[in-house]
């Protein structure tokens, strides 16, 4: 892990411990461009009364920037469990697809108690 991710990792506790549970997990993503931070996406639910859906942290996340800059984007995902541990965190397969359509190729996600690289 390099000392921007800690960083990022700190930051990523900090939005998440110590408030209500709402969501069984806690997934924070970044969206970096030259190596600077320029969205953070948060897993939530979303606010349609009829059906309980979440957002995931890296659709979030993406929906906050401008996408035709998506092809230079770094992501970093990570979970954070109740003990402000590192968990898994790997992009499920709808994110991977969403993420590879727009032109992110490059990701990083936390497993436990590291980040490590990933490929789409």
């Amino acid at each position: 892990m390099t000392s921007k991710e800690k960083v990022l990792v700190g930051v990523a506790r900090s939005l998440v411990l110590g408030e209500p549970r709402l969501m069984r997990s806690k997934h924070v993503a970044f969206v970096l461009l030259r190596g600077k931070v320029i969205a953070i996406g948060r897993n939530k639910h979303t606010c349609d009364p009829h059906r309980r859906l979440s957002i995931h942290a890296e659709i979030d996340a993406i929906r906050k920037t401008n996408l035709k800059d998506a092809y230079k984007f770094s992501l970093l995902v990570v979970r954070i469990k109740k003990s402000g541990e590192l968990a898994m965190s790997k992009p499920c397969t709808s994110c991977q697809k969403f993420l590879s359509q727009v032109g992110v190729t490059r990701i990083r996600y936390s497993m436990e108690g590291d980040i490590i690289e990933g490929i789409l």
